[in-house]
Formats: C-alpha cells, sequence, structure tokens
C-alpha cells in the first residue's frame, strides 16, 4: 500500500441469497493476506477471528459472515505481515 491508500472496510450489505449473512468489502492490494474480525459489544474488543489469510482479490475483497441474528456486529480487517 501507498500513503495514498487506507484499509478500511467499505459498505456492509446482506447477503441477498442468505438473509443471516452479511458480505463485507474491502479494497485490498495484489501480493497482500487478510485477517477479519468482529465484535457485538466494542467495550469487550474484537473477541471472534471470523477468517485469517484471505488472499488479495484487487482491487477489492469480500468476506461473507453468517451472523444468524446476532444483533449488531462490528467488524475490522487487518493486514497480516
Amino acid at each position: 500500500m501507498t500513503r495514498t491508500t487506507c484499509l478500511r472496510i467499505l459498505e456492509t450489505r446482506a447477503n441477498p441469497a442468505d438473509a443471516g449473512a452479511f458480505v463485507i468489502p474491502w479494497q485490498s492490494v495484489d501480493g497482500k493476506s487478510y485477517t477479519l474480525q468482529a465484535a457485538t459489544n466494542l467495550a469487550i474488543g474484537f473477541d471472534a477471528t471470523r477468517a485469517t489469510g484471505i488472499e488479495a482479490t484487487p482491487p477489492l475483497n469480500t468476506h461473507t459472515d453468517n451472523v444468524n441474528g446476532a444483533g449488531a456486529t462490528f467488524y475490522r480487517i487487518l493486514l497480516e505481515d
């Protein structure tokens, strides 16, 4: 990534094929891999790793997360070393 890029999740959306799932998109860079984490309570922090080793598929990566009525869920994406 260059100094003009930033790693952030774009607008999440419901998965039309599965009412209990959300699609989490983010911009990606070739040759990188990512970890997706989730939390249902930000006071506790990101306590659930949803996926690791997600290979980049530039320009956009997506991951579908099944929440099945978990209520509010917060996500963060991490760049792996």
